[in-house]
């Protein structure tokens, strides 16, 4: 991973939190106490919005065409692409969403990995073929049948999106893949705005350290997972490794890319998390193989105060993505 990008976000971010007298984790607690946080909710948000005007007028100014849009797992894309498009359109373009995940191959295709299981991803998963090819069409003006990956069937469905963004219209195009080389190989390079995404926090614990920003992660794909997938703890923290070792071949080593990063996470998250987590790191009794994780992350989250009113968090938070309640 480029620290470079990395720390210009966390750069920011420290800014953002000196602004609000947000340091540490026991200043969020105080600003709780006081009576703050829908305070401090509304201007974190819009924070993030600033964030994204400034994005939108550097891709405006850029000329460029194809915005392409990654970062590792649980950190927002599809709300970040999706409020993008937003800003983009607010300042006079009218942008086409792509998710990469559509153009998986189907999944009897889908290659094994070293553990025996499907690699999801790997390049080698995504029909990268008709993927350039569709992408370099809706660049020339033509019309497109996008497909739609249905996960449930396994099989791309064709029918139900015809795209024809004119040669003056941008893509955006989101998925985990979209920095790296290959999925882009045949499509023009001036054409190209990278932008990276992933949660930063400068907040610091009782024992001085910085949050990790893969904690925020794994906590986030944690309740997302519960809440849309169903599943419990063990399946989220039994599919982590192999997670984290995609990323480290196919997301970091591309960050250095980025024309821009947007840092997803704000202040408050780890307090409105802490009340949908917490439940589910509590089921995990001592002797279990996760116990030890659970306790280490529940040992986090015990240094924040639940946030328990999520009403005043707007409808397209990237929060919303994992909590629920989201309009993106």
């Amino acid at each position: 991973m480029d620290d470079s990008i990395m720390e210009s976000g966390l750069e920011t971010e420290r800014i953002w939190g000196e602004y609000l007298g947000l340091i540490t984790l026991a200043d969020l607690n105080s600003q709780n106490e006081k009576g703050r946080i829908p305070e401090i909710i509304q201007i974190c948000e819009v924070m993030h919005d600033r964030r994204m005007v400034q994005i939108a007028d550097h891709i405006k100014k850029s000329g460029r065409r194809l915005i392409l849009l990654a970062g590792p797992s649980s950190s927002g894309k599809t709300t970040t692409a999706k409020k993008l498009c937003i800003h983009l359109r607010a300042i006079g373009l009218k942008p086409v969403y792509l998710g990469v995940d559509d153009y998986y191959k189907e999944r009897d295709e889908i290659p094994f990995g070293e553990d025996g299981t499907q690699d999801f991803e790997a390049i080698s998963a995504i029909d990268t073929e008709l993927f350039n090819r569709q992408v370099a069409d809706i660049l020339d003006g033509k019309t497109v049948d996008v497909p739609h990956f249905d996960f449930i069937s396994g099989k791309k469905i064709f029918g139900q999106r015809q795209v024809c963004a004119g040669k003056d219209r941008p893509l955006v195009i989101e998925g985990i893949l979209a920095l790296k080389d290959e999925l882009t190989a045949h499509l023009p390079e001036e054409e190209k705005f990278y932008l990276y995404t992933c949660p930063l926090s400068s907040l610091k614990q009782i024992d001085g350290s910085r949050v990790k920003r893969g904690d925020i992660r794994k906590i986030r794909r944690l309740v997302r997972d519960h809440a849309k997938r169903g599943w419990d703890l063990e399946q989220t923290f039994s599919m982590w490794p192999k997670v984290r070792a995609g990323e480290d071949v196919n997301i970091f080593p591309y960050s250095k890319k980025a024309d821009e990063i947007f840092n997803s996470s704000q202040p408050y998250e780890l307090a409105v998390l802490k009340k949908h987590a917490m439940p589910l790191l509590a089921e995990v009794e001592k002797g279990h193989k996760y116990y030890g994780e659970a306790q280490r992350l529940k040992k986090l989250l015990d240094q924040v105060d639940s946030i328990e009113d999520e009403s005043g968090i707007e409808a397209d938070a990237v929060i919303r993505e994992f909590i629920g309640g989201g309009s993106l």
